[in-house]
């Protein structure tokens, strides 16, 4: 081997591939050989990659020599590039002292050797024995098998040491941990900054992965210069055997047999990185063994069980073998300028493989026709000829101080094993021979194709039959079918077309005792509703919905709406509070779904004409997922799923016009109903009803702080096994009424029922009382209290399908014997008998009817065509067998109307005969007549006086003169007298 001259100074300076050769003195010769230098006394310096400038290279070497060469033989630069007086050294003197060439943590030592000499293109060290080289630790040392330990100056393996190493049996149990040896692992404490700074890495974690079988022997490469070349630095492991920490998924330890690449190679410790003066990044540096190459695993061994929680495995076809990629990332979050904080192996496999995952404790099986359950995995990806390297640590074999960190550090190595395998898997061919229904990592049942593609996923079935959900998705794509196999399943959909790509089954809109929901994205509310659909599926996973969410402002905004000003759950939002909170909540929890209530009873139907739709959805429905069973003649079936929500509809409405305001409006304000466990178990709401005339007159409330409205309030209510919807009035309402004989209306019940095409009729229940008129108080009903007077009921308020609303007097009941008259009034000290109360809208007069005015003792009017009034009976009794009418009656009418805000009155009479002026008839030959009557009042009493009273007989008439007939009654019974007054002539 010869080195070419490249500099002649104070040394000349020779040179081959990244070794230098300085030897002092003036040489003229152009070449010189290896041996020749050594002889002539030269210093050799070896570099990890040759010099851009040789020049100034040798011109640097020459100030280190002038400054530090006492006996210098042998020097090793990491960074020939920097100053000389910055350079990372490793060197060897030409003395009879032990040789110790330390680096991160290790120790090469060599000891006074016999003969040092030239060799080929190789500098032999000759020792009197074995164990004259070591590698050590704090906690180890490997001593030499050899006599000779080799320096190598030619090619790749200039400035590499070769050599031996081996140790014991009985030494090899714990020999890769006192090696520190083995997968490092770490994560960056941001949030902890300053322990950071005192202690590194918080999370270190190291698995050891091989325990040697027997004898450790080795063939060792280092190269000082290039520690971390793991072609240059290397222990090798080729044709060794090992125990492993590997694990099948039946819970059996893996032996692996290291393959001729295989070999434990210098990585970079995980530390802490920080900036020195110049602003640059360094790094203390610390190394640590770890493992390179590919080993043969035990050709029974079929799954290897990887991560910390044994939920992932790798399947190995037969021949795969298991592969360490050194160099990698070790330090978690992954970037590949972070290398610099520490490297690890990371794992792979060369051949066939598959992978799987699946979370913690859930069963993948299948029941195929007349089988037995059997495990059904399925792959989450597939590599025919390679799985690429992954951060992996080996199930349950891990060292770290914290267990609670550990659980982090797992969760960011697995999270980069998803990214990179779903990037390299392929196309998976023919896993069996037909659809199978089966059970996915999530334990959700699904139709499995034979290609191991998903063709049906179930999340819930709400029906019962359980064979076939009828809420799943039927559109498995690439990134649905990654979270399906997800080791961990919280998939939160807040998109309508991204709901919509997983085909979702026509079972998203399902109906529960008569309310559909509307889960289909067809129906999913908008953003600009402020209240947004969204849909949040969870089956398996250590964060709950509510951790999950914590950035979502739409999901935080329909969760605060779940508590009170105090902090109280308000009722009804229990099961959402207890679903979006558990853990181990396992089914959809979806919010603002829009609802139909188009096939609810017509009692409910009604309620629903005023309502905004879309401000009516459900805030929240809960879907607990049913367990799987299997049973011979069904195979897998789903057990129904429990179904919980609750619908809080409130409207900011109210009933408030521009212009002059309608008689009757209606408007719903309040629903809600809740469900538990698939059933209605209550339902309430709250409705206005605007009443601004009563008996057709001007109607105003008095003390009601609902204004004009009457609130009716309705609730589910069951009775003998049936369910009912039933509505009450909230208060009674005091209603004043101008312009009206009648004074105030109190309104006391309420209800509501529907006609056969759905109209709503409301039916009024209360109590009206009558003006006291000044002169005679012919009304007569009232009292000192409230709430006294004519009991009413059937007064009805309907509410057609179109048109405005109207009131109905025409099933106007009374309860004459609770009414309440004043004292001495005219009904209650005279006999007459209530008869009904008119509502006269037609136009037909009092006249028309029958009636003659009277004189009575106030002021009287001329009814309009439209006018109200009293209706009285007053019994006569009978005339005996001489008369052809078995009873004689008179019926009187009090009628008022409303003219210029102001009562008027009408009094008129009703008599037997009286419209055809034929009079009463006796015997068929007698005529009772009668001209005018006036009623009036004397002191307390009241008295009817028929004027001119006349008996005919054929044509003639008398008395002469004038005869008066007076009734006047005791307030029970009528009595009569006459009185004559003789003609003069």
């Amino acid at each position: 081997m010869e080195l070419s001259r490249i500099y002649q100074g104070e040394y000349g300076v020779y040179q081959k591939g990244v070794m230098y050769c300085f030897l002092k003195g003036d040489y003229e010769q152009s070449v010189i050989g290896l041996e020749d230098s050594f002889l002539k006394g030269g210093r050799y310096l070896f570099c990890p990659r040759e010099a851009a400038d040789g020049h100034v290279l040798s011109e640097k070497g020459i100030q280190y020599l002038r400054r530090w060469n006492r006996e210098l033989l042998f020097l090793w630069v990491e960074n020939p590039e920097e100053n000389y007086f910055d350079w990372k050294v490793f060197k060897m003197e030409n003395t009879d002292e032990v040789k110790n060439l330390a680096f991160g943590g290790y120790s090469l030592t060599i000891n006074p050797w016999e003969s040092l000499s030239v060799r080929n293109d190789t500098f032999l060290f000759v020792f009197p024995g074995t164990g004259n080289y070591s590698l050590s630790t704090g906690k180890i040392r490997l001593l030499g098998d050899t006599r000779e330990l080799e320096l190598h100056t030619a090619g790749e393996e200039c400035g590499t040491f070769k050599g031996a190493f081996s140790v014991r049996e009985d030494a090899c149990e714990d020999l890769m941990e006192r090696l520190d040896a083995g997968i490092r692992h770490a994560r960056i404490m941001e949030e902890q900054e300053e322990l950071a700074k005192e202690q590194g890495f918080l999370s270190q974690a190291v698995s050891r992965v091989l325990i040697p079988e027997t004898t450790f022997y080795t063939e060792f490469k280092i190269t000082p210069q290039a520690l971390l070349d793991t072609k240059r630095t290397r222990l090798s492991l080729a044709g060794s055997s090992f125990r492993s920490f590997f694990t099948t998924h039946t819970g059996r330890a893996v032996k692996l047999k290291a393959e001729e690449d295989s070999a434990l190679v210098f990585q970079r410790k995980p530390v802490l990185a920080y900036k020195n003066k110049k602003g640059e990044v360094v790094t203390r540096k610390r190394l640590y063994l770890g493992i390179e190459g590919n080993f043969s695993v035990d050709r029974e061994v079929r799954k290897l069980l990887c991560g910390l929680s044994g939920t992932e495995n790798i399947g190995l076809q037969e021949g795969a073998m298991i592969q360490f990629t050194p160099s990698m990332p070790a330090v978690f979050p992954y970037e590949e300028e972070k290398t610099i904080l520490g490297t690890t192996s990371w794992i792979g496999v060369l051949g066939e493989a598959f992978y799987y995952c699946q979370p913690e404790g859930a069963a993948l099986f299948a029941a195929p026709e007349n089988k037995r359950l059997c495990f059904l995995e399925i792959p989450a990806a597939t590599f025919p000829n390679k799985m690429p390297a992954v951060p992996m640590t080996l199930f349950r074999e891990i060292h770290m101080e914290s267990w609670e960190d550990r659980d982090v550090l797992e969760k960011g190595l697995y999270e980069k094993r998803r990214e990179i395998l779903k990037k390299k898997a392929s196309e998976r061919g023919g896993l069996w021979t037909e659809s199978m229904r089966g059970v996915t990592p999530q334990s959700l049942m699904a139709q499995v194709s034979p290609k191991g593609e998903y063709e049906w996923i179930g999340l819930a079935d709400l029906s019962g039959t359980g064979t076939l959900p009828d809420l799943r998705f039927t559109h498995i794509y690439s990134e649905l079918r990654e979270k399906f196999q997800h080791k961990e399943f919280l998939y939160a959909i807040q998109d309508p077309g991204e709901f919509d790509k997983a085909g979702p089954s026509d079972g998203f809109c399902f109906l529960v005792e008569g309310i559909r929901f509307l889960l289909l994205p067809d129906y999913w509310r908008g953003q600009h509703t402020g209240s947004r659909t969204m849909i949040f599926l969870k089956y398996a996973g250590e964060k709950s919905i509510e951790e999950d969410q914590r950035e979502n402002l739409s999901f935080r905004e329909t969760a605060k709406n779940a508590y009170t000003e105090d902090g109280e759950v308000k009722e009804g939002w229990e099961e959402f509070i207890e679903a979006a909170g558990d853990k181990k909540f396992q089914g959809i929890l979806a919010v603002n779904v829009s609802v139909s209530m188009e096939e609810l009873p017509p009692e409910i139907g009604v309620i629903m004409e005023s309502v905004e739709t879309d401000q009516f959805y459900a805030s929240y429905l809960v879907i607990r997922a049913g367990q799987i069973h299997r049973e011979e003649q069904k195979g897998i079936y789903l057990e129904q799923s429990e179904i919980s929500g609750l619908i809080d509809y409130t409207s900011d409405k109210k009933l408030v016009y521009e212009s002059m305001p309608p008689d009757y409006d209606y408007l719903t304000r309040e629903i809600r109903v809740r469900i538990q466990a698939g059933h209605i178990v209550s339902f309430t709401s709250s409705s206005e009803i605007l009443v601004n005339r009563l008996f057709e007159v001007s109607a105003v409330s008095e003390g009601n702080t609902d204004g004009n409205c009457l609130i009716l309030q309705g609730q589910m209510a069951e009775e003998d096994g049936v369910r009912k919807y039933q509505y009450h009035l909230k208060q009674s309402v005091c209603y004043a009424l101008s312009g009206s004989g009648i004074e105030k209306v109190w309104i006391q019940k309420m209800n509501l029922t529907v006609g056969e095409e759905g109209e709503g009729c409301f039916d009024l229940t209360g109590v009206f009382s009558c003006r006291e008129l000044s002169e005679a108080d012919l009304l007569g009903y009232g009292g000192q209290g409230a709430e006294e007077g004519m009991p009413f009921y059937q007064l009805f308020i309907r509410m057609p399908k179109s048109g405005p609303m109207n009131m109905e007097y025409s099933h106007l009941g009374y309860i004459r014997e609770e009414a309440s008259l004043r004292e001495n009034s005219f009904p209650e000290k005279f006999a007459v008998s209530f008869d009904s109360l008119i509502v006269e809208t037609s136009g037909r007069t009092p006249q028309e009817k029958g009636f003659l005015p009277i004189t009575a003792p106030l002021s009287q009017g001329v009814p309009p065509e439209c006018y109200q009034g009293l209706l009285w009976r007053i019994q006569l009794g009978s005339l005996g067998a001489l008369a052809d009418q078995d009873m004689i009656s008179i019926q009187l009418l009090t009628a008022f109307w409303e003219e210029d805000g102001m009562p008027q009155y009408y009094v008129g009479v009703n008599l037997p005969g009286a419209l055809s002026g034929e009079g009463v008839k006796l015997q068929g030959i007698f005529q009772l007549g009668f001209g005018s009557i006036t009623l009036e009042k004397q002191e307390n009493q009241y008295v009817f006086r028929l004027h001119n009273f006349q008996i005919k007989v054929l044509g003639a008439s008398f008395p002469k003169g004038s005869s008066d007939i007076f009734l006047f009654s005791d307030g029970k019974n009528v009595g009569w007298y006459a009185a004559y007054q003789r003609e003069e002539t």
